[in-house]
């Protein structure tokens, strides 16, 4: 994509003709599928049918095919194609290249076809996308007023609206924007009083006030116009950034003869040329009213008048402001590259940024006039993923990551990024949302802003703070420090940022090769001794990934075969692989020997994608099977951020009931393995214990004052609140059920007394779819001996385990390699916000006791509370025992607090978003917004004119996609 390449060539040498028809240029329609059938072949590269020697082409629904100007672009832009052969050729990991005319048509290579949902309408325009808006002018401060007076009522104030959510559409991170609507007076439409970025969560905020308003009274445009200006003016002297380029009043009305000349005298026409106001003015709806005044207005302030007659060319005339704001950038001749934000690729390929470079008319014979217009913006593209791919995801170990924010401070990729299939605008996450918000982050001085910060301005460093770590299921979280290192992304807007666990310090650095295998034996053989489970990777470098160990040997012996290339393999994945294979092959015998009797199963997961399960016959290969892949199982995370016993119960949202078949969940423990010389966790070892069998210990090691048949309460919480066991049968069919729900009014007194913490959470990428007198026994509770129940439920089962492991499988004493330090009407869905709580013990706590005071009868409940840690191991369980409830018993509430959990829909969003303030960004583009050559053509001709019959069709299919969705 160089200046006075092929596309500046192609569009020089052609001879423009006005006779040209349909026929008379070919090009291949990415819409026609049968006319493509037999030019296409699959390509892994693209995940779909390509041809790698054509393109495709891309017309919208709305804009006829035998157009003039379509019909000349597309004659053109033909030779493209050897400028992007020519690339393709040059560079193995190219993606998609294309062109989008500012005419409508997008030119794709390679070839493929142009496929939408079932039953969707292809409404895609090139002129829409954000690559192309960001990449074909500089950014914009825009105003949007709306005329909501008498007269435009009905059809009138719907097109309206349309409009205006057209206008936004235009609008990227880049850009700022607020709209008013007036009438006698002036509002602005939603909760926003100033310019906001136009991103994805402020434009629905925008187009949700825009939907609520109703016409009345008269309108006064001097009042309006004197409004937009003073908003200008106060935007210019506040401390918010701004685009600081291409300030545009954008008025929408059903006409008018006032045009507030005055205002513009004194307001607008006073200042300097390079400082004026552009003002793009819109006719709306079938309108006997003249339009003299408001086109009067568009052509004196350097802007464009537009009719809006209907809804099919709503679309069309509304970006046609685009090609008037271009026009400084085409006379400066500037050919700016710029990277965009990210987006879903339409053509399959997951999450992407584009760089562009915009196209300018530089042919011949080309008046005036034409010189200053754009023709388009060439593109291609880089997808997150392949970002993902340069960065040293093994050293980096299951728990760290990494990351890549924008400019604007937006993350570019994330591991808890999350985009929905439906989701058309960049997600625009913010680093310091996608990360979990806390105090330390948030505050203008806090590391993590400072992190933000540093990043956003494209400087190198590091920082180590702690944070709150959410773990996978989102139903716990642990605060943990962690080390963050980044820096700039050469010839890019973006910063990578890599955050490593404090305990990732250490990696394994193999002095073996894959060749070194055989001599240990014949490798990759599963045996009948244990159950095998492998995660699914790619151990072969170009192969597929692995489903089971048999996959693997049988790459194994093609590869030795094949002469043992040594490119074949991925060495670190293959070698740990094999280290954790034979150093675990023993472990049915310890299972035999010494937990047969103990426990239901245990097993064994690695770093290295290794899961070991004993016995062979278990049950429980199911239920660790979804988790093969051991980088992404929460469990396995958990363990490794947790400096103890992780007990853990299958999660459940609701009250288990009388007809449910399943049977009370089996209770998960699991300890990470450390080689302490070099605080590296290498594996995570676990056990399933029967439900029953912690219920028998609480009974008989407590002299039964945890009895089932016994007047106390007593309850075995996790970290997180939930309900790991309890001596009330009734209790039984919650076990994993969050406390708050078992015994409402206890978790209360807990929270207010600090026993849990919680944090609350918002997740801004979620889907939506659419009376007794009796007193209490006041008996004194006898806590038994904690360091015995502590134990039983930890020690004795696990010390046998543990002095094995430390003693046969120490994985630092298996190493012939040094450890070396890591390099520093389906249901419609819609997206929303979410609120959740996860609960966690402050590190400070020990134990606790109270009393739960009844407010209508003399009655009080007793509780004790106790973190059950040792000299030995310290474990995530909360013990807690209580008198049993009273009848009739109201217990006082400690204030009215909301014991949030689980997701709920957030329902204030506007107010949150409203309320937040702007974060740091940085202006990475020059402005181009004057230039002393730019001539206006406020009210021309369309450059692409739109007929009739078109704007009927498209109207029609407008509306009917509206009613489908």
């Amino acid at each position: 994509m160089e200046e006075g390449g092929y596309e500046g060539k192609s569009v020089r040498d052609h001879k423009w003709r006005e006779d040209m028809r349909i026929g008379d240029v070919q090009y291949w329609d990415a819409k026609n599928h049968s006319q493509l059938h037999d030019i296409l072949s699959y390509n892994e590269r693209f995940l779909q049918s390509i041809n790698e020697s054509v393109s495709t082409v891309h017309i919208p629904v709305e804009i006829y095919n035998g157009n003039i100007d379509i019909l000349n672009g597309l004659k053109w832009s033909n030779d493209l194609d050897q400028a992007f052969l020519k690339n393709y050729e040059n560079d193995p990991d190219i993606l998609w290249q294309y062109f989008g005319s500012q005419t409508g048509f997008m030119r794709t290579f390679p070839g493929s076809k142009w496929s939408i949902k079932h039953d969707d309408v292809d409404l895609f325009d090139v002129r829409r996308r954000p690559w192309y808006t960001q990449g074909s002018s500089s950014p914009k401060d825009m105003l949007i007023l709306i005329d909501t007076s008498g007269s435009v009522h009905g059809q009138a104030l719907s097109l309206i609206k349309v409009a205006v959510k057209s206008i936004l559409d235009t609008l990227g991170e880049n850009d700022f924007v607020n709209i008013a609507n007036f009438s006698k007076s002036v509002t602005f439409v939603s909760c926003f009083e100033t310019f906001v970025q136009a991103n994805h969560r402020n434009k629905k905020i925008l187009k949700e006030g825009v939907d609520a308003l109703t016409a009345k009274d008269m309108a006064n445009y001097e009042s309006a116009l004197t409004f937009a200006f003073d908003e200008f003016d106060k935007f210019d002297n506040s401390s918010d950034s701004g685009a600081k380029c291409n300030r545009m009043i954008m008025l929408l009305t059903d006409g008018g003869t006032d045009d507030a000349e005055k205002v513009f005298n004194e307001r607008n026409f006073k200042r300097p040329d390079e400082d004026q106001v552009r003002v793009f003015t819109y006719a709306v709806g079938q309108t006997a009213n003249p339009n003299r005044g408001i086109r009067w207005m568009a052509c004196a302030n350097r802007g464009k008048f537009s009719e809006i007659p209907a809804m099919g060319a709503i679309r069309a005339r509304v970006q046609g402001y685009v090609d008037v704001i271009a026009r400084p950038v085409v006379l400066s001749n500037r050919h700016d590259m710029k990277w965009n934000s990210v987006y879903r690729d339409g053509l399959g390929l997951g999450m992407m940024t584009t760089v562009t470079l915009p196209v300018y008319n530089k042919t011949d014979n080309a008046d005036r006039q034409a010189n200053q217009t754009i023709l388009g913006v060439m593109g291609t593209d880089v997808t997150t993923a392949q970002m993902v791919k340069y960065t040293p995801e093994w050293k980096l170990g299951p728990n760290g990551y990494s990351f890549a924010i924008n400019a604007n401070g937006y993350v570019m990729f994330h591991p808890k990024l999350r985009v929905h299939d439906d989701f058309k605008d960049p997600p625009n996450m913010d680093f310091l949302d996608i990360e979990v918000e806390n105090k330390e982050k948030e505050e203008t001085k806090s590391v993590g802003n400072q992190l933000r910060k540093n990043m956003t301005d494209g400087i190198t460093g590091d920082a180590s703070m702690v944070t709150y770590v959410i773990s996978a299921d989102n139903n716990h979280t642990d605060q943990e420090r962690r080390h963050y290192f980044y820096r700039n992304i050469k010839s890019t807007s973006f910063s990578l940022g890599l955050s490593i666990p404090s305990y990732q310090e250490y990696t394994m650095v193999f002095t073996s090769t894959p060749k070194d295998i055989v001599k240990s034996g014949t490798p990759f053989i599963e045996d009948n001794k244990s159950i095998v489970l492998v995660a699914p990777w790619k151990y072969v470098m170009n192969g597929s990934v692995a489903s089971n160990l048999s996959d693997i040997y049988s790459s194994y012996k093609k590869w030795e075969k094949s002469g043992k290339d040594d490119g074949f393999w991925d060495n670190e994945k293959l070698l740990t692989l094999h280290l954790d294979l034979e150093k675990t092959e023993h472990m049915h015998e310890f299972f035999n020997k010494f937990m047969l009797n103990r426990t239901e199963a245990i097993f064994v997961a690695t770093y290295g994608g290794l899961t070991r399960i004993c016995p062979t016959g278990s049950k429980y290969k199911e239920k660790i099977e979804k988790d093969r892949d051991t980088w992404k199982a929460s469990y396995f995370k958990r363990a490794l951020d947790y400096d103890g016993l992780v007990f853990s119960a299958p999660y459940t949202l609701k009250e288990r009931t009388e007809n449910d078949t399943e049977p009370i969940p089996d209770i998960m423990i699991t300890k990470s393995v450390t080689v302490t010389q070099y605080n590296y966790k290498p594996a995570v070892i676990g056990s399933f214990v029967k439900h029953e069998k912690i219920v028998e210990i609480l009974g008989t090691e407590t002299d039964q004052n945890c009895g089932v048949d016994s007047s106390i309460d007593c309850y075995l919480l996790d970290d997180g609140a939930f309900l790991i066991s309890s001596n009330r049968e009734e209790h039984f069919d919650e076990v994993g059920r969050f406390f708050g729900k078992v015994d409402p009014l206890l978790m209360h007194e807990l929270y207010n007394m600090s026993v849990y913490q919680r944090l609350e959470d918002f997740d801004y990428q979620a889907t939506c779819s659419l009376n007794d007198s009796t007193t209490s026994s006041a008996i004194r509770l006898r806590i038994p001996s904690i360091n015995i129940l502590f134990e039983l439920l930890t020690v004795n089962w696990w010390s046998s385990i543990w002095t094995w492991w430390v003693s046969n499988l120490s994985f630092y004493s298996w190493l012939n390699a040094p450890v070396v330090e890591t390099a520093n009407a389906p249901e419609v869905n819609k997206n929303c916000i979410k609120q959740q709580a996860q609960y966690y013990i402050p590190t400070d706590f020990s134990e606790i006791e109270g009393v739960i005071e009844c407010i209508n009868v003399n009655c009080t409940r007793n509780y004790k509370a106790i973190k059950l840690n040792n000299s030995k191991l310290k474990s995530n369980l909360m013990f807690v025992m209580v008198d049993a409830k009273c009848d009739g018993c109201l217990e006082e509430k400690s204030g009215d607090i909301d014991l949030l959990q689980e997701p709920k829909v957030f329902e204030k969003e506007s107010e949150h978003f409203c309320n937040k303030q702007a974060r740091y960004r940085r202006v990475t583009e020059p402005c181009y917004d004057y230039h002393e050559k730019e001539e206006s053509d406020c009210s021309g001709p369309l450059s692409t004119p739109v007929s009739v019959a078109v704007i009927v069709i498209a109207t029609i299919v407008t509306v009917l996609c509206t009613w489908i969705r």
